[in-house]
């Protein structure tokens, strides 16, 4: 089980208790996070463009609206700002306050950066409908520099949520995509190459883990509430309960050498490449209390979800890529292009997830489908994600045309 992830999950939101200056109301995050702000702090007006934009969001669904473009124009609106925050921040160089993370500590800016995704989302949209796809252009990489530089100090729940960012910018902008200018495309490929080369820090936020399971393991341990047994451990936990402190404390060192060895392997296999993730198996050591004990303590009972996730990310921002490179052929050539191969670009064609070329498809004059075939453990992937399942729980056919003009 994920310490951390766990642990913040719970605080997510969540802000300190209240303040000297008002004992009447919780702090707000940006007062829990920065009680001596410098203004000199990138990160400091990422969270206060957060908190707008969670105020711009407010009660946007309690009253009924004429369509969707007139909410979403309502919402885009609001958004001024947020955006205003937003870009200052991406001026200045970025640390995060919290300089040690541990099973306290609290992320109470990762909601609101969400908010801050979805006005940007609204924003794109209206912009898109109006023709300024030089605007919406712009309110994209300027969100999603944001998003990469919201992660300074690398945790597992930060780079999930981070993930899920992205998730909310890509399928926005997607939709969209065949209306842009050439100087939009270029602009967008330019950065897009260089979002591809900035891998997330997925190992170290591992690492952070590992060491927070140490600072886990220093608990007294007759307590036993530290482990997060299945229900199914109902005997392992009552044997456990009946060892005495020396006992437990000999086990819990013994799970905590096997948890850094777990540690260690998927690290090295994240750090490798792509196409050999795959579902994380911990080697079983026979002792059931010992098993149970690691299977409570380790992330490798996560680890196919979190390469999945990551694998997933990486591949959508190459993806995008690739959709601009077809975008831009189309406007020089009149026409889309018959296979990648006619890009001339090799490098960026293959999918180092699956060893093997995108899928490209022209369906239409305007119209095609471009996508990754994916592995066993993300199934086929577009830049506008939806994982498909049978009911056997297997990815099912591929994602709609990434292409679609409909």
């Amino acid at each position: 089980m994920i310490a951390l992830l766990l642990a913040s999950a719970l605080a997510l939101g969540q802000t300190a208790p209240a303040g000297a200056a008002n004992q009447d109301r919780p702090k707000t995050p940006y007062e829990t996070l920065f009680p001596n702000p410098t203004g000199k702090n990138g990160f400091e007006d990422y969270v206060l463009a957060g908190m707008a934009a969670r105020d711009a969001m407010k009660n946007i669904y309690d009253r009924q609206w004429a369509s969707e473009y007139e909410r979403t124009r309502e919402i885009s609106s609001r958004g001024e700002r947020a955006f205003a925050l937003m870009r200052e921040g991406n001026k200045k160089p970025v640390s995060d306050p919290r300089t040690k993370l541990d099973m306290d500590t609290l992320f109470p800016e990762l909601a609101i950066f969400k908010e801050l995704c979805k006005l940007a989302q609204a924003d794109m949209y209206v912009r898109f409908a109006n023709g300024d796809t030089a605007g919406a252009t712009t309110t994209f990489i300027d969100t999603a520099t944001f998003v990469e530089r919201s992660v300074p100090l690398p945790s597992l729940i930060a780079c999930l949520v981070f993930i899920a960012q992205d998730a909310i910018l890509l399928a926005s902008f997607e939709q969209f995509a065949h209306r842009l200018a050439l100087s939009d495309i270029n602009r967008l490929e330019a950065y897009a190459r260089g979002r591809i080369q900035r891998s997330l820090p997925f190992d170290k936020a591992m690492d952070t883990e590992l060491v927070l399971m140490e600072e886990y393991l220093k608990t007294p341990p007759d307590d036993l509430s530290i482990f997060v047994w299945d229900d199914d451990d109902e005997e392992v936990f009552a044997a456990f309960g009946k060892l005495s402190p020396e006992e437990r404390r000999a086990l819990m060192e013994k799970a905590l050498a096997i948890n850094r060895k777990n540690v260690e392997r998927l690290v090295a296999t994240y750090r490798g490449p792509e196409s050999t993730w795959k579902l994380f198996e911990p080697e079983k050591t026979g002792n059931a209390m010992l098993d149970s004990m690691v299977s409570s303590l380790t992330i490798g009972d996560m680890a196919g979800q979190l390469f999945s996730a990551v694998a997933k990310q990486r591949t959508q921002w190459r993806l995008l890529l690739l959709h601009c490179l077809i975008e831009k052929y189309r406007i020089l050539h009149a026409k889309l292009p018959q296979s990648l191969a006619d890009l001339q670009r090799n490098d960026d064609i293959a999918d180092p997830l699956t060893d093997d070329l995108f899928v490209y498809k022209p369906v239409s004059v305007r119209d095609f489908e471009l996508y990754s075939k994916g592995t066993e453990l993300t199934g086929p992937i577009a830049i506008r994600y939806r994982r498909q399942q049978t009911a056997e729980g297997v990815a099912a056919d591929p994602p709609p045309p990434t292409g679609s003009r409909s």
